[in-house]
């Protein structure tokens, strides 16, 4: 007597499950990520041997940018001089604000001092410049 023999399938590994689940994980990723807008200057501060890094990115405090062409940036936006004071005359808590100057190691003198001039007519009188810590040469 001859049995029929059935046909073997061969094993199988459906990946439709796993690429749904991968594209439900990404998809979360993307959705809860916080996006920061960054943004690339040709910045060279400053060397000072007592510099300190600034904390930027506590509350209250202001940064403002000048670049070696004369450019004011404000939060990340270009302005003016005059817009510059108006924008932080109207800032929230300026009596208690510090304003973070970047300045360009090759910005004109008279920029910082325009600057800082017309943040002090806005009411900001907590004013620091940022620098470049010097790298330690003792032995």
């Amino acid at each position: 007597m001859r049995f029929q023999r059935k046909p073997r399938d061969l094993p199988s590994i459906n990946l439709t499950p796993l690429i749904d689940i991968l594209f439900l994980v990404l998809m979360f990723l993307v959705l809860t990520a916080t996006f920061r807008a960054t943004f690339a200057l040709d910045l060279r501060l400053p060397v000072a041997g007592t510099a300190a890094p600034a904390r930027v990115e506590a509350p209250g405090i202001v940064r403002v940018v000048l670049t070696a062409e004369g450019a004011i940036l404000l939060e990340d936006r270009t302005v003016t001089l005059e817009e510059l004071e108006r924008r932080l005359t109207a800032w929230p808590n300026r009596d208690r604000a510090s304003l973070v100057l970047s300045a360009d190691a090759r910005s004109r003198h008279g920029d910082v001092v325009a600057v800082m001039d017309r943040a002090r007519r806005a009411g900001i009188v907590n004013l620091r410049l940022e620098a470049t810590p010097a790298a330690d040469t003792s032995p």
